[in-house]
């Protein structure tokens, strides 16, 4: 019998919170917008209902920036990972 586990966090939503959290450990006070859609976009790919819509409103934000700043990624996140 093969023993697997799960995780209840899809390996988009994962990325991304590795991500913003590497930056936070780093010190970091700001995030490449482009980065930071790129994982937001692949989060979405592996995200359903209530998180998608959390991860759309996350996109609209990023609309028209070149950076982030970690505060606000942080925020992004934390919204993400509380509906999914």
């Amino acid at each position: 019998m093969v023993d697997t586990v799960t995780s209840p966090t899809p390996p988009g939503v994962e990325a991304l919170i590795a991500v913003v959290a590497g930056a936070q450990s780093a010190g970091d006070a700001l995030l490449s917008t482009n980065r930071l859609v790129d994982l937001l976009l692949d989060a979405r790919a592996d995200t359903a209902g209530p998180a998608t819509e959390a991860i759309d409103a996350a996109l609209a934000a990023c609309t028209y920036r070149q950076i982030v700043p970690l505060t606000e990624a942080l925020d992004m996140v934390a919204a993400i990972t509380s509906q999914n």
